[in-house]
């Protein structure tokens, strides 16, 4: 087990939990980074009250915690990022003991981050036949960002199906460095369809990319979703990003398809990260939600 010793500098410890017992690095560098960020925040609390790093107690741990990072002017999700980080580190570090008194606090209700009906036709009415695409292809998938411009030509297909529509499926590389699934209906797939009959590279190896055939990178995606903002004067406050298409797909899914089905379709390991992150709404989307499914049954 590897410890905290008194006279180890704190910014030394992401380095030190970083290394397994064979020498190896075997934390992500963006989690040494979030344990960084955690060591300064915890730095500027202990050099404000006076405490040595050598003479951690659980009570001051937890002063951190519970007092220290709610007085400071950042989000309760920085705040949790930063708890975590030192949590794991202390664990890293065989102080179970320390890391104990280290608890999440109750984030605020998320409001709904989902692009309304109307902007998504907006957009579609500025849209160029690729943007149109990518457009529906987010909306009809849930696919990240990352995943649309990563896509490669030989992981999708297009085909007919018993009701004479065009379906079409998709394995994208994803978060966790996995494969997932994603699934498109038929506008999608016809707009897929005009896409690649006027590619200006065919022989380009992933499916949406620039005009000499390079594929897309995210911030690209970011610029195209800005454009058209501007083109179809949606307001600068409003929901108008490209995952805020996957938020708005995951809240269909919610209302028509069981929350472990919508989660293997969004690439979740876990259901209450779907209903965490997208299950939240607002009023006007409650009600429009009840009575519309409240309706059907009629």
């Amino acid at each position: 087990m590897k410890k905290i010793h008194k006279h180890t500098l704190l910014l030394d410890v992401p380095n030190i939990v970083s290394i397994n017992k064979y020498g190896v690095i075997d934390i992500k560098p963006g989690t040494v980074q979030a344990y960084r960020l955690a060591c300064q925040s915890f730095l500027k609390f202990l050099e404000r009250d006076n405490i040595k790093f050598g003479k951690l107690s659980k009570k001051k741990i937890f002063k951190w915690s519970d007092r220290w990072l709610g007085e400071q002017s950042i989000s309760v999700h920085t705040a949790n990022s930063y708890r975590r980080s030192l949590k794991a580190m202390l664990r890293k570090c065989g102080r179970e003991d320390l890391a104990e008194p280290i608890h999440q606090a109750k984030p605020p209700a998320r409001e709904s981050k989902a692009m309304s009906d109307e902007n998504l036709a907006k957009a579609l009415m500025y849209a160029s036949v690729r943007d149109a695409a990518i457009i529906m292809f987010i909306r009809d998938s849930g696919a990240r960002r990352g995943a649309v411009c990563s896509l490669r030509y030989e992981n999708f297909r297009i085909w007919c199906g018993d009701s004479g529509d065009l379906r079409m499926a998709a394995k994208v590389w994803t978060k966790g460095d996995k494969y997932d699934l994603v699934l498109a209906g038929h506008q999608c797939a016809t707009a897929v369809n005009l896409w690649l009959s006027i590619r200006p590279v065919q022989s380009a190896e992933y499916l949406f990319t620039t005009s000499d055939g390079r594929p897309l990178h995210p911030q690209t995606l970011n610029s195209v979703f800005k454009r058209l903002r501007v083109q179809a004067k949606i307001p600068a406050d409003e929901n108008f990003f490209p995952h805020s298409l996957r938020h708005r797909f995951a809240q269909k899914m919610l209302d028509e398809l069981d929350a472990k089905v919508v989660s293997q379709l969004m690439g979740h390991s876990k259901v209450s990260t779907t209903l965490d992150i997208y299950g939240h709404r607002d009023e006007e989307s409650l009600i429009n939600s009840y009575f519309s499914r409240n309706d059907k049954k009629v």
